[in-house]
C-alpha cells in the first residue's frame, strides 16, 4: 500500500545543526502492508422440526471488533446427521464476513471456521389421507376392500422410506348410501421414527339392494273409468332363507273395454318378510307384463225435453238436453249425446209428439252398453209478424199532402221463408208545408194463403221529407264610392212559384273586393227569403246564392288636412321637402305619398312661398291602397333656405431666402371652394405677407381674402387665414471694401469659404480669399481688399 509523507517538523540536530537554519518539503511517498484482523466465534443453532435435510441455522457472536466497529454474517452449518434427536452436534462449514456498522469492512477481518454447538431436530407431522374403500350390492357380510392406489401423506418428506398397510370393513352389512368404513392402519420403512403419523381411520362407501325377480298374474274388471289392474306377484332371488313380501301398482295398456289386454306392473313396494329378511336390503324392477279383460259397464240416458215453439213452417223440434242424465257413466269419461227431433207434422197443436234420434260421441263411447231415451211432447203456437221498412219518398213543394210509398224495403219480421204473404201501403203528410222528418200515415192491407198463420203487427208510420221549390234569380247591382268594405247594394227578381204565390227578398252582395275598379263583379252572397202574398210561405221557397252582375268602385277624394316644408340649406335650386296629411281615410286606413314642391327661387331667405305642384299616393298601412283614393295639388306653405357653408383652402406658398422683407407670393392654382355648388358665380382674390422677416422653417403667412359674383350672398364663406413656408439663410456678396469693418446679424447668415468659422453665422464670399480676418468674439469680418 502507498504510504505518503503528509507533513515534516524539523529539530536542532548536532554539530551545531540548527533546525531554523533548514527546511524540507513533504510528499514523500514509500510502500507497506496492512493485514486483516483475524477473529474469533462462539456458534448458537436453533432447533429445527425434521425436515429430511441436514443443513442448521446458526448465529456467530465475534470477539476482536476493534473499537465499535460490527460486521454482518452469512453462516453455512450442518447436523451431524438429518435424523430426529435432542442435543445433535451442529457444525459451521462456512463463515462469510460483510460490512457492518461504525466502519466496520469485512475486508479488514479474517475468522476460520469448524466452530460448533447442539441443538434438537424434533419429529414432524404426517397425515394419512385419500384411502378410498369400493361400494358393493347387499350380501349379508360387512368385509371390503379397500383401495390405495390414491393414498397421500402429508407432510411426507420428498425419498423418504415410509411405507403403510390397510384394512377396513363396513359397521354393518345392511344397505346405506355413505356408509361408514373403519380403517387399520401399519406403517414400515427407514424413516417411519421421524414422524408423528395422523391416521386415515374412516372411509365411507355403499351397500346397494339386491335386485329381485318377479312373475306377474293379473285379475279381470267392469270398465270403470280407470287403467287400474290387480295383481299378484311371486318373488325370487333371495339371500339365503331370507324372505320379502310385496304390494304393487299396475294398469291396463288403457283403461278401455277389450279382451286378452296387456297389463303393466308400474311400481312394486318391498316390506320386510321372515328369516331376518329386511325389504331395505332388496329390490326389484317394474315393467312385468300379463294379460286381463275389461268388460262394458250399462248406461241408460234420461232427462231430454223438447222444447214448444211458435209455428216456423216445419215439424222440426228443439230438444232441451241440458238436464240430460248418463245413469251409470263413470265421471270424468268424454261420453257426449246429441239428439234431433221431430214432430209428427209441422201444425199448430198441443201435447204433439216428438221422436228422439240420439247420436252418441266421444272416446269413451264404445265402453257402454246404453238403453236410448223414450219419446217426449211439446206444442207448436202461431207466430208473430211485425212489418217494418215501408218508406216515403223525399218531394218538392207543390202544395197538396199526397206522399209517394216505397215497400221495396219493406221488412216481415218473423215471416218463414217460403210463405205466401204480401202487403199494399198507402200514406199521406200531416200538412203541405216543407219540413225535415215530417209524419206520414201509412194504410196498409195484406193477402196470402199463409196470413192467417201470423198475428201482424203493422207499421203505421214513416217520416219523409218535403224540401223547399227552388228560385231563381236575377241580379242588379249599385256603383259606389270606395269606402273601404266590398260590400254591395243589389236588387234581386224572382221567378219560379206555385200558381200565384210570391215571397221578398233580402241579400247580402259583395264586389269581389273592395278595391277600386271599373266593371267589378259583384256576387250575391246571402239571400233571405220572406212570407210574400197569395199564401206564399219563404219557408216552402229556397234560393241558391252565387248570381252574379258588375258595378263601378270609384275613388274617395282626399283632402290635405296638414302641409310642412323643411328648410333647407342652400343648394342652387328651388326643390323643397315637404309632408302633407290627409283627411277622408276610410277607418285606420293610411296612405303614403311622394310630392313634388319648390321654392318661389333658389336664393336664401326666411319663410319664402312653397308650392306643391304633384302628388303621387303610395300603398300605406291596414290595407291602404293608394289606387283607392284620389287627390289634387297646388297647396302652398312657407319655409327658409339658409345659407351653405363654404370652405376655402389649397392656397400655398414657397420657401424664400431671407431678404429683409415679409412679403411673399402666393400660389392659388390649386385653391378649393368646398361648398361650392357647380354653375355658381363666385370667386376670390388672395394676398398674404409673413408675420416677421425673420429666418425659421414654418413661418406663419398670414392670408387676406376677397370674394366677387352674382351667388356670394348665398354663402358664409370660412376663409384660409394662414399658411406656412420657410425663410431661408441669405448668400449676400460683399466687395470693394479695404481695411473696413462690416457688422452682420449673427443669425441672418452663416459662414462659408475660407477662413471656416463653423460656429459663427456668417456668410463670407471673395474672389480673394486671403485677404480678410474674422474676430471670433464679434463675428467681424475685416476685408484688407
Amino acid at each position: 500500500k502507498t504510504v505518503t509523507v503528509n507533513s515534516i517538523t524539523l529539530a536542532d540536530g548536532s554539530n551545531g545543526g540548527l533546525a531554523a537554519n533548514y527546511s524540507i518539503s513533504t510528499g514523500q511517498t514509500t510502500t507497506a502492508n496492512i493485514t486483516a484482523k483475524t477473529l474469533t466465534a462462539t456458534a448458537s443453532a436453533s432447533n429445527k422440526v425434521y425436515d429430511g435435510l441436514t443443513t442448521a441455522t446458526t448465529t456467530l457472536t465475534f470477539s476482536g471488533l476493534v473499537g465499535s466497529e460490527t460486521l454482518g454474517q452469512t453462516v453455512a452449518s450442518t447436523f451431524s446427521d438429518k435424523n430426529v434427536e435432542t442435543g445433535k452436534t451442529v457444525t459451521v462449514n462456512s463463515i462469510t464476513l460483510a460490512d457492518g456498522s461504525n466502519g466496520g469492512l469485512a475486508t479488514n477481518y479474517s475468522i476460520s471456521t469448524g466452530q460448533t454447538t447442539t441443538a434438537n431436530i424434533t419429529v414432524k407431522s404426517l397425515t394419512v389421507s385419500g384411502i378410498t374403500t369400493s361400494n358393493k350390492t347387499y350380501d349379508s357380510t360387512t368385509s371390503t376392500t379397500l383401495g390405495t392406489g390414491t393414498v397421500s401423506y402429508g407432510g411426507l418428506v420428498s425419498g423418504d422410506d415410509f411405507a403403510g398397510s390397510y384394512s377396513g370393513v363396513f359397521t354393518n352389512a345392511n344397505v346405506g348410501t355413505g356408509k361408514t368404513v373403519n380403517i387399520t392402519s401399519s406403517y414400515s420403512g427407514a424413516d417411519v421414527n421421524n414422524y408423528t403419523v395422523t391416521d386415515q381411520s374412516t372411509t365411507t362407501a355403499n351397500i346397494t339392494a339386491k335386485a329381485l325377480t318377479a312373475t306377474a298374474s293379473a285379475s279381470n274388471k267392469v270398465y270403470d273409468g280407470s287403467s287400474a289392474a290387480t295383481v299378484t306377484l311371486s318373488l325370487s332371488g333371495f339371500i339365503g332363507s331370507e324372505t320379502v313380501t310385496s304390494t304393487n301398482s299396475s294398469t291396463f295398456s288403457d283403461k278401455n273395454v277389450a279382451s286378452g289386454k296387456t297389463v303393466t306392473v308400474n311400481s312394486i313396494t318391498l316390506a320386510d318378510g321372515s328369516n331376518g329378511g329386511l325389504a331395505a336390503n332388496y329390490s326389484i324392477s317394474t315393467g312385468q307384463t300379463t294379460t286381463a279383460n275389461i268388460t262394458a259397464k250399462s248406461l241408460s240416458v234420461s232427462g231430454i225435453t223438447a222444447s214448444n215453439k211458435t209455428y216456423d213452417g216445419n215439424g222440426v223440434a228443439t230438444l232441451d238436453a241440458s238436464s240430460v242424465a248418463y245413469s251409470g257413466i263413470v265421471s270424468g269419461d268424454t261420453f257426449n249425446g246429441t239428439y234431433t227431433a221431430a214432430f209428427s207434422d209441422k201444425n199448430v197443436g198441443t201435447g204433439k209428439t216428438v221422436t228422439i234420434t240420439p247420436s252418441y260421441s266421444g272416446a269413451d263411447v264404445s265402453n257402454y252398453s246404453i238403453t236410448n231415451h223414450a219419446d217426449v211432447t211439446a206444442n207448436i203456437t202461431a207466430k208473430a209478424l211485425t212489418v217494418s221498412g215501408i218508406t216515403a219518398s223525399d218531394k218538392t213543394y207543390d202544395s197538396n199532402v199526397t206522399a209517394t210509398m216505397d215497400s221495396s224495403s219493406v221488412v216481415y219480421n218473423g215471416l218463414v221463408s217460403g210463405d205466401i204473404f204480401t202487403g199494399s201501403y198507402s200514406g199521406v203528410f200531416a200538412n203541405a208545408n216543407v219540413g225535415t222528418g215530417k209524419t206520414v200515415t201509412i194504410t196498409s192491407s195484406y193477402t196470402g194463403v199463409d196470413v192467417s198463420n201470423y198475428s201482424v203487427t203493422d207499421q203505421t208510420s214513416t217520416t219523409s221529407d218535403i224540401s223547399a221549390k227552388l228560385l231563381t234569380a236575377t241580379a242588379s247591382a249599385s256603383d259606389k264610392v270606395y269606402n273601404g268594405s266590398s260590400a254591395s247594394t243589389t236588387s234581386l227578381s224572382l221567378s219560379g212559384f206555385i200558381g200565384s204565390e210570391t215571397v221578398t227578398s233580402t241579400n247580402s252582395s259583395t264586389f269581389n273586393n273592395k278595391n277600386v275598379g271599373t266593371g267589378k263583379t259583384v256576387t250575391v252572397n246571402s239571400i233571405t227569403l220572406a212570407d210574400g202574398a197569395n199564401g206564399g210561405l219563404a219557408s216552402n221557397y229556397s234560393i241558391n246564392t252565387g248570381q252574379t252582375s258588375t258595378a263601378n268602385v270609384t275613388a274617395k277624394t282626399l283632402t290635405v288636412s296638414g302641409i310642412t316644408t323643411s328648410n333647407k340649406v342652400y343648394d342652387s335650386t328651388t326643390t323643397a321637402t315637404t309632408t302633407l296629411s290627409f283627411l277622408g281615410l276610410i277607418g285606420s286606413e293610411t296612405i303614403n305619398n311622394t310630392n313634388s314642391s319648390t321654392f318661389d327661387n333658389k336664393n336664401i331667405g326666411t319663410a319664402k312661398a312653397v308650392t306643391v305642384n304633384s302628388i303621387t299616393l303610395v300603398d300605406g298601412n291596414n290595407g291602404g291602397l293608394a289606387s283607392n283614393y284620389s287627390i289634387s295639388s297646388g297647396q302652398t306653405t312657407t319655409a327658409n333656405v339658409s345659407a351653405k357653408n363654404l370652405t376655402v383652402s389649397g392656397i400655398s406658398a414657397s420657401s424664400k431666402s431671407y431678404d429683409g422683407t415679409t412679403s411673399i407670393n402666393l400660389n392659388t392654382s390649386s385653391v378649393n371652394y368646398s361648398g361650392l355648388v357647380s354653375g355658381d358665380d363666385l370667386t376670390g382674390s388672395f394676398s398674404g405677407v409673413f408675420v416677421n422677416d425673420n429666418i425659421g422653417t414654418g413661418r406663419v403667412i398670414n392670408i387676406t381674402s376677397s370674394y366677387s359674383g352674382g351667388d356670394i350672398g348665398n354663402y358664409n364663406i370660412i376663409n384660409q387665414n394662414t399658411h406656412f413656408a420657410d425663410i431661408t439663410i441669405g448668400n449676400p456678396t460683399i466687395s470693394g471694401l479695404s481695411n473696413q469693418t462690416k457688422s452682420f446679424t449673427t443669425s441672418s447668415y452663416t459662414l462659408t469659404g475660407t477662413p471656416s468659422i463653423s460656429a459663427l453665422p456668417i456668410v463670407y464670399s471673395s474672389s480673394n480669399t486671403s485677404v480678410a480676418t474674422v474676430n471670433s468674439s464679434t463675428g467681424e469680418v475685416t476685408f484688407v481688399n
